[in-house]
């Protein structure tokens, strides 16, 4: 049996209306319109699962804290972490662990698709049961550096996050024009966009999710290497290329960076550079590439 686990529980969009207070908001929640309806029943759904997720742990003895997303992950504490959502939680929990495993469940797959979860509750007792015998999945992850490129003085840094499934750099308005330079460790005579609404890159894990959408390449999860994409330039428009390192030169005073969607964002001013490269992989407990396939499979059909 597996040691002691973090239970890594999502915050439903119920919950996030009701701590907020907005009167309108909550009077919306408890309505009759469709979306409130799907609200509640996507809460209840996940409430009863996470329940029923701390009864198999009590009563299979395993050890375990229990925190929301967004909390600080202490990894010399733990065996593994039990992401209780969907992607989006896996995706808080997984940009920053580096030392133990990740296990996700989804909590509510009436809706969710939940590409990297491995179980859904039903069976959580049989897996963590058999845990030893269990296949692992290894997800490449991109590391993120930051370096001021007019002069010394701002870098280089590394950010936190460790990017799981893509990042985009744009104008602040990500439909804007931007305008920046791109080199790569294998070519490096940069190329220079201006009329543009930025770059997209993705992990091979990240290519079934907003590359996909701009009509990228799917990747095995086990290449080991970047996909980049120039958005909005008609020149560039089924042009998807591959490298190891990727660099990035904002030529936009107000340039983004857009992780994993846009929960997370860092500025990157005119002159800066992102630096892109791998960083260290994450073990994901379960195996997820026949979720993949069947999935896509689905799509095309």
């Amino acid at each position: 049996m597996i040691g002691k686990l973090l239970l890594y529980e999502k915050i439903t969009r119920y919950e996030e209306i009701i701590l907020s207070g907005d009167l309108d908001d909550v009077m919306f929640l408890f309505s009759d319109q469709e979306d409130a309806v799907d609200m509640r029943r996507s809460y209840r759904e996940h409430f009863f699962n996470v329940q029923e997720t701390i009864l198999i742990l009590n009563d299979l003895g395993v050890e375990f804290d229990h925190v929301r997303r967004g909390s600080f992950i202490d990894e010399n504490k733990y065996k593994a972490v039990l992401s209780s959502g969907g992607d989006g939680t896996f995706l808080s929990a997984g940009h920053h662990l580096s030392g133990i495993p990740l296990l996700a469940q989804n909590t509510d797959d009436y809706w969710s698709v939940g590409h990297f979860c491995s179980i859904v509750t039903a069976e959580l007792r049989e897996f963590l049961e058999s845990i030893e015998s269990q296949p692992t999945t290894t997800i490449h992850r991109l590391k993120m550096k930051v370096a001021n490129g007019v002069n010394s003085n701002g870098g280089p840094k590394i950010l936190d996050e460790l990017i799981i499934n893509d990042i985009m750099f744009a104008h602040h308005i990500p439909q804007a024009n931007t305008s920046f330079r791109y080199w790569t460790n294998k070519d490096p005579d940069p190329q220079f966009f201006r009329e543009s609404y930025g770059v997209l890159v993705c992990t091979a894990a990240g290519s079934t999710a907003s590359m996909k959408n701009e009509g990228g390449i799917i990747m095995p999860l086990d290449q080991k290497e970047i996909q980049y994409h120039i958005r909005g330039n008609l020149e560039e428009r089924d042009k998807y290329r591959f490298a190891d390192t990727l660099y990035i030169q904002s030529l936009t005073p107000t340039g983004k960076i857009y992780v994993d969607g846009k929960s997370i964002v860092y500025d990157l001013p005119e002159g800066w550079i992102l630096e892109l490269s791998f960083g260290e992989p994450l073990t994901l407990l379960g195996d997820i590439s026949h979720k993949r396939a069947h999935y896509f499979k689905s799509v095309e059909e």
